[in-house]
């Protein structure tokens, strides 16, 4: 019922798109493609040989690339583990040191140190060694939590506390050193009236103030900018065209690039002035890493997929699906961010699939791993089936390697195309 709910609504926002005289664009209906395999891997890791039945619920999250090591979070194991990034070979793990929770925000990385928050501690972790330099415990109030969520800029770090207020949640901001902190220096400030905040961004305004931008869809869409220096709101919208759910924001020479319901649009930071704005999208891209920039394009990755110039807000491509197996499936974004290379645009599906779009010749196509593998795990045959990548992240090394992971393996094999 899902996919045949957004097949019709993508239908009918592709008519009322196409009706707009002002937008002239290629938008497309379903694209028919070919079956791609991928079945060629660079190395192939198990994540735990002991348990390999056990693992269906992906408790695998976020490859993370650092040098020669690419690090991945394996929340059943309390820990995280940094294989070679060429070999697969396993360097390290801080497994059952960690008491670490699946991880539904992407960890914040500076300098080669992971920060992690979660309930009411604070981690830091040496990605090269997996040594823990810092595991605080906050004094929190009440049923107060830490989100996942964590901004840095220059030698500070923002945590959000969140707290339950009937249905909805509220919301106060943390700020503390990013290094060598301790549980103390974390100082509270912004006590807001709006909940599960996205993770913000900062712009320095042409008084040399700090602006903290950050957007929240509870209890209804807004984007709010917080003026560190003055320590007063310097601008908040709340406006827009259409409501539901506000995408994360990105930011680049002053302008901010956000998704807010069926509409994207992009924002002066200094002031929140609209410079422009796109009604007619299907985007589902709730505050999960859904809009990617170049240095000319956004590229917003949900539901659909959209690729609009930066500069005017044109609508250059869209694809609100493609054909498989003689059915219409919309490329549903599963979550993670998108990535970018060399021109490539790629992301992994809620259907199991990893798509990659062609930036310069705006074509569309999907890869998925073949489900009929046999392998020997402790000596007895596995079979590994239903294997592709409904649940996995991604992260691409400057030589175009994919790593990622399925529900018994660490992947790693190059970027794939036509």
């Amino acid at each position: 019922m899902k996919y045949t709910f957004l097949i019709l609504c993508s239908a009918f926002m592709c008519f009322l798109s196409c009706d707009d005289d002002d937008m002239n664009v290629s938008t497309q209906g379903p694209i028919p493609v070919d079956v791609n395999v991928i079945n060629q891997f660079n190395w192939e890791a198990f994540i735990d040989e002991s348990t390999v039945d056990e693992l269906e619920d992906f408790s695998i999250r976020y490859p993370v690339i650092q040098e020669d090591l690419v690090v991945y979070s394996n929340s059943d194991r309390n820990g995280f583990t940094g294989l070679d990034r060429i070999t697969g070979f396993e360097r390290w793990n801080n497994y059952d040191q960690m008491d670490l929770g699946l991880i539904s925000e992407e960890p914040t990385v500076v300098s080669g140190t992971m920060h992690l928050a979660n309930e009411n501690t604070f981690k830091s972790i040496d990605l090269q060694t997996g040594a823990i330099l810092n595991d605080l415990t906050l004094n929190l109030e009440g049923e107060e939590e830490l989100s996942e969520t964590i901004g840095v800029f220059e030698d500070k770090l923002y945590l959000i506390v969140e707290e339950p207020n009937g249905i909805n949640v509220t919301s106060e901001w943390l700020v503390g050193p990013l290094n060598n902190p301790s549980a103390a220096s974390f100082v509270r400030f912004n006590q807001d009236d709006v909940g599960e905040i996205g993770k913000p961004v900062f712009h320095v305004n042409s008084n040399n103030e700090v602006l903290m931008i950050y957007s929240s869809s509870l209890p209804r869409a807004s984007i709010r900018s917080y003026n560190l220096t003055t320590d007063q709101i310097e601008w908040q919208v709340d406006d827009f065209d259409s409501s539901g759910q506000v995408s994360n924001i990105e930011i680049d020479e002053g302008q901010i690039y956000v998704a807010v319901g069926l509409s994207i649009m992009s924002l002066d930071s200094n002031t929140g002035e609209e410079i422009w704005s796109q009604t007619h999208f299907l985007n589902d891209l709730d505050d999960a890493d859904g809009l990617v920039l170049d240095a000319n394009r956004v590229y917003a990755v949900g539901s659909e997929v959209y690729i609009i110039e930066r500069s005017t807000g044109e609508l250059v491509w869209s694809a609100q699906g493609f054909e498989k197996n003689n059915a219409t499936i919309p490329a549903v974004r599963n979550g993670f961010r998108p990535i970018i290379y060399q021109g490539n645009l790629y992301f992994s599906e809620m259907s199991g699939l990893l798509i990659w779009v062609n930036l310069d010749d705006l074509q569309i196509d999907y890869f998925e791993i073949p489900s009929d593998t046999v392998t020997e795990i402790d000596g007895d045959p596995v079979r590994l089936d239903e294997l592709d990548f409904r649940n996995s992240g991604l992260a691409v090394s400057s030589d175009g390697i994919i790593f990622t992971y399925d529900r018994f393996r660490f992947l790693s094999f190059e970027t794939p195309m036509f």
